[in-house]
Order: C-alpha cells, then structure tokens, then sequence
C-alpha cells in the first residue's frame, strides 16, 4: 500500500498574536535538578443514540479515555475529515498512522490546538495545554516524530509558540489507551511543565536532543566574555520525565555550542 504523505494544519481561528519570550572548561556536576523550558541558535464515553455514529468517531472507540475539552470531539471529527495527515508509528506495531495536529476556532485557552492520531480506525486525541497557542501565526504545526522515551512507538513533536529568537515545542506519546503530553520537572521548578525551548541568540543560546538514553536539555547565558553552559538530564520513562541531575561548565560560545545536543532541530538524534 502506497502512503502520501502531506503535512498541513487546519488553521480555523486568527487571535492577536502573543510574544513569547571544542572543550568545556571548569566542568563539574551536582545531583538531580529540574531542567530548563527553552533550546538553541541554528492531541469518551461510549454514546448511545438513534442516528449511526461516524466510524472514526472517539465516541464509537470501546475503551477511548474522557475527554479533557469541551470541543475535543468535535475537533478529533474535523482533524481526521479535513487536515493531511503525517505517518509516525505512534503505537509501535511497525506499520503508520495517521497524524495530524489540529486548531480549533472556538476553543477556549488550552483547549484551541489538539493532537489526533487515527490508529486504523480508532482515534486518540490531547489537547494542547499551552495558553496561549495563536493559529494566526501557525500554532500548534506538527514539528517532528521521533522515538524518544521508554514506551513503544513514536513520539510527535508539537511547535506551540516562538519568541523573537526561541521557538517551544510540546512533546506528545501514547500509552497503549491514551495519547499523553509529556510533563517533566524544569529549572524554574515547576513539576508539570510541558513545553520545551530551542533556539535563540547570543543573549541566551538552547538546545534539546537525546543523548544514550537520556534527554538532555542545555542553556547556555552570557558570563563575562564567555559563557555559562547548564546542561540537565531527563529520564523520558512514559508521559513524566524525571530531572537525573545536571552538568555545568564555562567556555567560549564556540565550545559551548559544539556540544551534539545544539547540532539542530529538536529531538533530532532521537531514534
């Protein structure tokens, strides 16, 4: 069978746009710390009625979790009937499914982009938790899937937002029942975070990768002529990924960027 593959997004609202935000010297490292949200320079209850229900409708899907939105049902029907799909191995049994990353116009915050993901028939779908996710400058848009924790099958990688000079993703995996966005412990200290940085300038430099089997997170600021690099380590075990403690060092921008984590995109050594 022969797949097309097509990326695109049902963009259905416009709202008013929201600004976001070699060698190592001196290394040393500490104990487990949180990790840091930005990176580097470079989405039912069985329903019982009269008329027949859509086949790819969650409410026809035995054993499909609860909705977390309002309007998730309504936009799980419009994602799978009008937005291009994107093949991952979501569930890990070796053969595609249909991904597609979906905005919906009259969703309120944390409930205007969703994930879905058609697997042969039977629909999962999460809600973006961002805030503040604006369609009218193309948020949410499907950034990647890669095989990134300790569960079967691929992770799809969400953009959500940008700032000047750093972009943020969300990371979103399936469980065997639900589709689940990440949660991981971050530098600011909050246990649920949900959105991670890359990108940026000379001002603040960020990256995210996978490193062995670890996800490593890195923040390089200014210091003096130099800079300051934090690099801190996850655990990506399922949906909640776990601070394994942190690496620190000062050096040139140079040095510090030639780390593999700031090569590129997101995740991208991620397999």
């Amino acid at each position: 069978m022969t797949i097309r593959i097509h990326v695109a997004v049902v963009l259905l609202i416009i709202l008013p746009a929201v600004p976001a935000c070699a060698r190592d010297e001196n290394p040393e490292s500490t104990g487990p710390s949180p990790v840091p949200s930005e990176v580097p320079v470079s989405m039912a209850n069985p329903a019982t009625t009269l008329e027949p229900t859509p086949a790819l409708s969650p409410a026809s899907t035995p054993g499909a979790p609860d909705f977390e939105c309002p309007n998730q049902a309504e936009a799980e029907m419009s994602a799978v009937e009008q937005a291009k799909a994107v093949p991952g191995d979501i569930d890990g049994d070796g053969g595609p499914e249909s991904v597609f990353v979906f905005a919906d116009e009259g969703g309120s915050s944390g409930c205007i982009g969703f994930v879905v993901v058609d697997l042969e028939g039977e629909v999962r779908s999460a809600p973006v938790s961002y805030p503040d996710i604006d369609p009218g400058f193309g948020f949410p848009s499907l950034n990647s899937v890669a095989s990134i924790n300790d569960l079967e099958g691929e992770e799809i990688v969400v953009n959500v937002t940008s700032g000047a000079s750093t972009q943020f993703v969300s990371v979103y995996t399936f469980d065997g029942t639900q589709l689940l966005e990440v949660a991981y412990e971050n530098s600011f200290g909050d246990e649920a975070a949900g959105v991670f940085g890359f990108g940026g300038s000379v001002g603040h430099v960020e990256a995210i990768d996978c490193l062995a089997d670890r996800v490593v997170v890195s923040t390089a600021t200014p210091k003096g002529r130099r800079y300051a690099l934090i690099r801190r380590f996850l655990d990506p075990r399922g949906a909640a990924w776990v601070a394994e403690g942190e690496e620190r060092s000062i050096g040139s921008l140079r040095r510090v960027t030639s780390k593999p984590e700031f090569a590129g995109s997101p995740f991208l050594n991620c397999t």
